[in-house]
């Protein structure tokens, strides 16, 4: 192993540590956003299923635009620079878009069948079953965003 194959491996490594920090400060932040969201309508009076699957929408949105500026740098990128700039692209962003809201959906469905699970047969509160899914699903998100959405 030469010792650029090694400055190489050590900027991947580095690399992977930043998204996984962002990806943690933006997860914080898509929290308080989704919990935010289901909490208020859970206390408006929307029925828990629908307030989740609204919440959801809402920090999907969020996530895309937390994501694309702040977490994932597309592999073709090349120079520092670009590394937090949304992709100058438009076919590209619908693109990422379109795979975030498909990977969203596999989200929403798991997220969905979990909660009734936790509620119904669990007896988890309407308020901690939506914080148990978040924390059962949110490896899923990670690698898969990670390494489909933002994969070039």
């Amino acid at each position: 192993m030469t010792v650029k194959d090694r400055a190489r491996g050590g900027k991947k490594i580095v690399k992977i540590a930043r998204e996984v920090a962002a990806y943690t400060v933006v997860g914080i932040i898509n929290f308080g956003v989704q919990y935010g969201s289901y909490y208020l309508l859970l206390k408006l009076g929307v029925y828990y299923e629908v307030a989740n699957i609204i919440a959801y929408l809402i920090v999907t949105v969020n996530s895309y635009i937390l994501y694309t500026l702040f977490v994932f740098k597309p592999d073709s990128a090349k120079d520092e620079s670009a590394e937090n700039e949304p992709p100058r692209n438009g076919s590209e962003s619908v693109k990422r878009f379109i795979k975030l809201m498909v990977t969203n959906l596999g989200y929403l469905l798991l997220n969905s069948l979990l909660i009734v699970f936790f509620v119904n047969t669990v007896k988890m509160s309407e308020e901690t079953a939506l914080l148990a899914c978040i924390t059962v699903l949110t490896p899923y998100s990670f690698f898969l965003t990670k390494l489909w959405v933002y994969k070039s």
